[in-house]
């Protein structure tokens, strides 16, 4: 499975319905990175992951999968919560994230039981452009700061990743965008041209020697309304629909797979 393909497939179920993602409940802290093991997951967060349950009955907020081998944990948390992303002595802080339908994902892998993918809907609410813009400006600049970057030209896998400003998709019979995309005011710009009727757009996919990182921005009105709801652009510049869809995982993807190493 190449990198393009895990950013790109299919979106969380955030993307066709909104909640405000507010909650009263003290929140708990989940403390975060590819290649931890599930022991020290548990023991940086105050989250209390189960290992019940394939419902989220079972275990409110969050669903645990096994499939198809036994040893795979893939929690899907519905709770708000506070983020610490790790990464080599980095960290990425971001209280009250999370509710509703902002999931967080990670996933293990099942030799290993370290954490192989980390999938988080960067809000808690939905946002307007400009809030997503400026959301995915501060998180290409801590992730460069990190010391992530573009793939090289001529490293064996640069074919799987896209470039910088992709558009994602377009809803169906819309005319391709014509105009070159290449910094968050031209994303903008796409955006809002309401003829294209842009539904995605990926503005950074950065890469280290050992992990990759990919985000997208998404506007769930034109996503429903691809599906087969009415056209509506009257409020393209102010509607409330954009999300955030951060995708980080290890690089090779399969990295950990059976090897028992990490970054």
């Amino acid at each position: 499975m190449g990198w393009k393909r895990i950013l790109l497939a299919l979106p969380f179920v955030f993307g066709l319905s909104v909640g405000n993602g507010c909650s009263m409940a003290a929140r708990p802290t989940i403390r975060v990175g590819i290649g931890m093991t599930v022991d020290e997951l548990r023991k940086g967060s105050t989250y209390q992951f189960k290992d019940e349950a394939l419902s989220f009955q079972s275990a409110p907020g969050q669903r645990i999968q096994y499939p198809p081998n036994p040893n795979l944990r893939d929690w899907m948390i519905t709770e708000p919560y506070n983020l610490i992303y790790v990464y080599k002595g980095h960290e990425l802080k971001k209280d009250d994230i999370g509710g509703d339908n902002y999931l967080l994902a990670i996933t293990t892998e099942p030799l290993t039981q370290r954490i192989g993918s980390i999938r988080i809907t960067f809000q808690n609410r939905a946002l307007t452009l400009d809030e997503a813009l400026a959301e995915a400006k501060m998180l290409s600049g801590w992730f460069v700061q990190a010391g992530f970057h573009p793939p090289a030209p001529d490293a064996p896998d640069a074919k799987e990743f896209a470039g910088a400003f992709t558009i994602g998709g377009q809803e169906r019979h819309a005319p391709p965008y014509g105009p070159k995309i290449t910094n968050y005011a031209d994303a903008r710009a796409a955006f809002l041209d309401t003829r294209s009727q842009i539904m995605e757009i990926v503005p950074f996919q950065l890469a280290t020697d050992d992990a990759q990182v990919g985000l997208q921005i998404v506007n769930a009105r034109r996503k429903r309304e691809d599906v087969g709801g009415g056209k509506d652009e009257s409020s393209a510049a102010t509607e409330r629909e954009y999300f955030l869809d951060l995708s980080i995982i290890p690089r090779p993807w399969n990295r950990y797979e059976g090897t028992g190493k990490r970054p």
